[in-house]
């Protein structure tokens, strides 16, 4: 008996002992994580002006508090803009949604949102001097502040006006049985209640009552914006009239939604974005817009100059004014498919300007591509018609080489979300970021000259590291970014431009920035950043029916050696399938390489952005097939390298990438011994007329789609999704499999990750699900990042 209670005591010891173990190390990589997310450098906003004054906005996360700080960065650069010295960085107000400075930097535009009011209010600040607060109308809903997608306010270059993008307000609703005698009804009502814009009984009408948005990330912004100008002076807002759709429907069904808007050089035209929300043909419903840049859109331009008369400070005229109406607007790219980001130029001795854009006459059904630059000239008497000025690229060997190479990689066209605010050097000339291949890199492209593209290099830059423009700046050279997976992003300056294929120049000055921590941890040392990055480049697997064979390119994190053992890989496709990992500095994979020592293979398959348009439509109706061979091709050529351990695989991915994460688990279920699946698609069937991107389902799996027309999957359509998903091969999974799913996903139903978690539950496969209850798609929300994260290093650490 005695016996029997020493050998439960000592197993009760080992117990606790492993659990203050597990602990301590949970603590450990919980430390880590922070350094890891502290070091990372995200900036937006920068401006440089003429006087040398230079800022930026940095985002970083606050774990504790799950959210995102901001905090604004000052500083001054030399007469010779070869030195920078930067303030201390001050907070911005969580009440701040958007600082935008004027062209010259003598003024600066903020819109809050103060005691949780729902009416913004516009701050206008003339150097040190708040010289005017304006609450903007009730007229119109949020200001829309979306850089990357539907635009943000912009000034005119006299710094009097700003032209900004709000959300339409929905027709007033009340039941049906809304006492007619009530007298807030009496106030609000008439005996014909539709003049006075309250729809009886339309609370729950679709378009009326209901919104049908614009998909993830946007369920919560208005399916119709409209253009305003507010003058700064006066404080004076005035709708943009003379639109297409115009502004007086009553369904938000249907109609554009108007952003991305600039002024013209003479303050008097706007030029703008317009995306077809079922006002033409192409879309008879609104589909996902996030990451979906295939949306049919189009350049319009329209007078503002009785506009701005009217609500300028002079009120001699103001009488006339009020009669005097704007022309109507002009479709300035009537024959492109997709047209966006419009930017003028420098204003030139003749008073001319070129108005550059990216455009793509005939589309793509993907949801990324490879676009062309455009330019089409401006003057008093209007616009010229487009020429190109770069063309799109379907296959980077047979770019010029003076263009510039890029681990071997010749110049693969342009693949970028929006040209920047402040991209000109010149009236000819501008400074573009794209990805090419595995990297981003600076490209100069003269407005002159055809096809006049150059890689811009500078002294110390790695090859494979990458590097994006910030802002260019007065004396005609550049505030640039530079990263690797290894190096947060540190600043650079280029006082002047040496182009040429194997020209570097020399950055005058580099800044790097100290983290700022994500917790309550301190000691920010990031010890952990020496790992080791390199690209690996392979020949591609042949694929029956599959003619494109550029070179696979993959990037290769591998852990510090740590004696004579081998650390395990962990293959990490990324989703889409057309996007691409480079080499930015991602606190993730970071973490997962630094801290627990797994080499890291981030494999870009054929379908991949950033190497040509060939690359990308090579993939549509191949998914599961191709992909996955590029990814098995990738995982044999580490297992063969000698780097990493060959029974030790495990395999990472979200979106596409848990896609391929399924069905390299299914289809080879002995090469790897763990899984994690991030928001995956699983399904294509089922997910067909659930998800936002209905389009995708038939662009991957059977190469086309029909625009005009929204109708669910035939029966032979739905076999050739079934045969492409991965749900077709389930029963072959043997590796242990972590699934992480958001609630809040429109993009990837939570039912496709639901799936695949019960069907291997149900055939004893270890599995485990993490369920975010608030997080979408990206599950990007700054505490489910860091948990799942540390999670999935967990479930490596365990089964690897």
């Amino acid at each position: 008996m005695f016996a029997f209670w020493k050998v439960l005591n000592f197993v009760s010891f080992l117990a606790v002992t492993f659990a203050f173990a597990t602990s301590i190390t949970m603590h450990q990589d919980a430390q880590a994580f922070n350094e890891y997310a502290s070091a990372a450098v995200d900036l937006t906003n920068a401006h440089v002006d003429s006087t040398g004054l230079f800022t930026m906005t940095r985002s970083v996360r606050d774990i504790d508090n799950d959210k995102t700080r901001r905090f604004l960065y000052s500083g001054f650069f030399d007469d010779n803009f070869s030195n920078l010295r930067l303030t201390p960085p001050v907070e911005c107000h969580d009440a701040e949604k958007w600082r935008l400075p004027s062209p010259s930097g003598q003024k600066v535009a903020i819109l809050r949102y103060e005691n949780n009011d729902e009416t913004p209010v516009l701050e206008i600040w003339n150097e040190q001097c708040l010289k005017r607060r304006i609450r903007l109308p009730k007229q119109h809903g949020k200001v829309i502040t979306d850089p990357g997608g539907f635009g943000r306010p912009c000034w005119n270059r006299q710094e009097t006006c700003l032209v900004y993008s709000a959300e339409r307000k929905p027709p007033k609703t009340e039941s049906f049985f809304q006492d007619i005698d009530d007298d807030k009804t009496k106030k609000e009502t008439s005996a014909d209640n539709e003049d006075m814009g309250v729809v009886r009984g339309g609370q729950n009408v679709l378009g009326v009552g209901k919104l049908e948005h614009w998909g993830e990330k946007y369920s919560q912004c208005a399916p119709l914006l409209d253009l305003y100008c507010l003058h700064v002076d006066t404080g004076k807002v005035g709708r943009v009239e003379n639109v297409p759709g115009g502004v007086e429907a009553t369904t938000t069904l249907g109609g554009f939604s108007l952003g991305q808007a600039v002024f013209a050089p003479d303050g008097e035209t706007i030029v703008y974005v317009g995306w077809n929300a079922g006002g033409e043909l192409g879309m008879p419903r609104r589909l996902g817009l996030i990451y979906c840049q295939q949306r049919p859109s189009k350049l319009y331009s329209s007078s503002v100059r009785h506009l701005v008369n009217r609500i300028s400070p002079s009120e001699a005229d103001m009488d006339e004014q009020k009669n005097l109406v704007d022309d109507d607007f002009t479709v300035l790219t009537p024959s492109f498919r997709l047209a966006r980001s419009p930017r003028f130029s420098p204003v030139r001795d003749d008073g001319s300007s070129a108005l550059v854009f990216l455009g793509c006459e005939q589309g793509f059904d993907t949801h990324s591509g490879c676009w062309a630059l455009h330019a089409m000239q401006y003057k008093e008497s209007g616009f010229s018609s487009p020429v190109c000025v770069v063309n799109q690229v379907a296959d980077p060997r047979n770019s010029r080489s003076e263009s510039g190479v890029v681990a071997g990689l010749n110049f693969p066209g342009l693949f970028l979300l929006e040209l920047q605010d402040n991209c000109f050097l010149s009236s000819e000339s501008l400074l573009l970021t794209t990805q090419w291949g595995s990297v981003t890199k600076i490209v100069h492209i003269s407005l002159i000259e055809e096809n006049s593209v150059s890689l811009v290099r500078f002294a110390g830059e790695e090859d494979i590291s990458s590097s994006s423009v910030l802002c260019t700046a007065p004396n005609g050279g550049a505030v640039i970014m530079n990263q690797n997976s290894n190096r947060p992003a540190t600043l650079h300056l280029l006082s002047s431009m040496t182009l040429g294929s194997s020209a570097q120049n020399e950055a005058s000055c580099s800044v790097s920035l100290s983290p700022i921590a994500a917790t309550r941890f301190s000691g920010l040392t990031c010890q952990f950043l020496n790992f080791h990055v390199s690209l690996q480049i392979q020949q591609p697997p042949d694929v029956n029916g599959v003619s494109f064979n550029l070179p696979l390119q993959s990037i290769l994190l591998l852990p510090t050696a740590i004696g004579a053992e081998k650390p395990p890989l962990v293959v990490i496709p990324h989703g889409g399938p057309h996007s691409v990992s480079t080499t930015s500095y991602l606190p993730g994979y970071a973490f997962l390489c630094g801290q627990g020592g797994y080499a890291i293979l981030l494999v870009n398959y054929r379908g991949s952005t950033g190497f040509g348009q060939s690359s990308v439509e090579c993939l549509p109706s191949n998914i599961g097939t191709l992909d996955v061979a590029d990814m098995i091709a990738a995982t044999e050529m580490m297992r063969s390298s000698g780097l990493i351990d060959p029974e030790r695989i495990g395999i990472c991915g979200g979106s596409h990438g848990g896609f391929l994460t399924a069905h390299c688990t299914s289809q080879y279920p002995n090469l790897f011994k763990a899984a994690v699946l991030r928001n995956p698609v699983v399904n294509i069937p089922s997910m067909t007329t659930a998800t936002d991107i209905p389009d995708w389902c038939f662009v991957e799996t059977c190469g086309s789609y029909g625009w005009n027309d929204y109708r669910p999957p035939t029966e032979a359509e739905l076999l050739a999704m079934r045969s492409k998903s991965p749900i077709s091969h389930v029963a072959n999974v043997q590796a242990p499999t972590l699934i992480a799913i958001g609630l809040k996903d429109l993009r990837v139903p939570a039912s496709q990750g639901l799936e695949w978690y019960h069907t291997l539950r149900s055939k004893g496969v270890p599995v485990e699900l993490l369920i975010y209850d608030n997080d979408d798609h990206a599950l990007a929300g700054v505490r489910t990042e860091s948990d799942h994260w540390l999670n999935i290093k967990r479930w490596f650490d365990k089964y690897l």
